[in-house]
């Protein structure tokens, strides 16, 4: 091809672009479309835009001359500096097409309680701090279990085992006779004597009342004048057992565990947060637990202890 062809095919390709954008601006003059912002220059009064192609605004209304859709009236365009404002701040204007792209949503400015709602399940757990351990301060042998076993109902007062134990046998047999002898000098006219034998009797009660004798216990001490040969221990605590390890038989000394008992009129529940969630969880915000069983409602309750560690998934 010759540079003269050459020319005439570029010529041809630049009129056919020419008609074609003259032909475009034609057809939006004669439709009333025309792409407006608010800036200066920019037309005051109603102006219409097409639903699916919001970058189309025109000055009148009519049909989009790209999907045929109704022109529908927007915001006014352009007015007074200020109209609708409030005092002391500048009104910023953003047209529909800008409010598209930029995804701007506006709403009804209304008063409301902004709260964080976090739904999750949690396990029942009993209160640490309300289970009891019960051990034994001297050395003997079980004689009887009064308890039949774990999940069983006790009450504060009420007999768990009975013991045989020879010191203890011993030192109430001490006190038998601190008692007696307190009782015979307490007429003396000797103040030093007097004042020996009742240490010697408060002497004896208080290691009766480390070895964890009762009061009642040492009252009967008293009353009958004879030691027991079984001692009888009692639940300090109301609860239920959660775990026994007294059998008859069985040879304790201080420190051996027989009974757990736990109090539960305090449970934990024990929740899951996800990692994204902890900074709306402290200590001391209000929880509601709602049980899958039962007719009892909701239950209110609060956090009271928030674990430092995360666990993997």
């Amino acid at each position: 091809m010759n540079k003269q062809a050459k020319f005439f095919a570029v010529l041809s390709v630049s009129l056919t672009v020419v008609i074609i954008v003259m032909g475009a601006l034609w057809l939006q003059h004669a439709t009333g479309g025309f792409p407006f912002s608010a800036g200066d220059g920019a037309p005051t009064g109603t102006m219409y835009t097409c639903p699916m192609h919001p970058t189309y605004i025109s000055d009148r209304p009519g049909e989009c001359p790209i999907c045929g859709m109704d022109l529908v009236p927007v915001e006014e365009v352009g007015g007074a500096e200020g109209e609708g404002g409030v005092e002391g701040y500048t009104t910023v204007l953003i047209s529909p097409t800008k409010q598209q792209l930029i995804g701007l949503k506006t709403t009804k400015v209304e008063s409301r309680d902004v709260t964080k709602t976090i739904r999750t399940v949690g396990m029942v757990e009993l209160d640490q701090s309300r289970v009891y351990r019960v051990h034994t301060r001297f050395k003997g042998w079980v004689e009887e279990v009064y308890v039949p076993g774990e999940g069983d109902t006790v009450y504060a007062g009420q007999p768990l085992v009975s013991i045989y134990s020879p010191e203890l046998y011993t030192t109430q047999e001490e006190y038998l006779l601190a008692l007696r002898s307190a009782r015979e000098l307490k007429d003396s006219s000797f103040s030093g004597v007097v004042e020996g034998s009742e240490r010697l009797l408060d002497a004896a009660r208080r290691r009766l009342k480390l070895w964890d004798i009762s009061d009642s216990e040492i009252q009967r001490l008293e009353r009958t004048g004879e030691p027991l040969e079984y001692t009888k221990l009692y639940s300090p605590y109301s609860g239920y057992v959660t775990k026994t390890m007294a059998e008859p038989g069985m040879y304790v000394q201080p420190g051996t565990e027989l009974f757990a008992i736990a109090n539960t009129s305090s449970v934990w529940v024990l929740a899951d947060i996800y990692e994204s969630e902890l900074s709306y969880i402290k200590p001391g915000v209000k929880a509601t637990i709602e049980l899958p069983y039962g007719d009892t409602g909701p239950i209110e309750g609060k956090i009271s202890h928030v674990y430092p560690y995360v666990e993997g998934s």
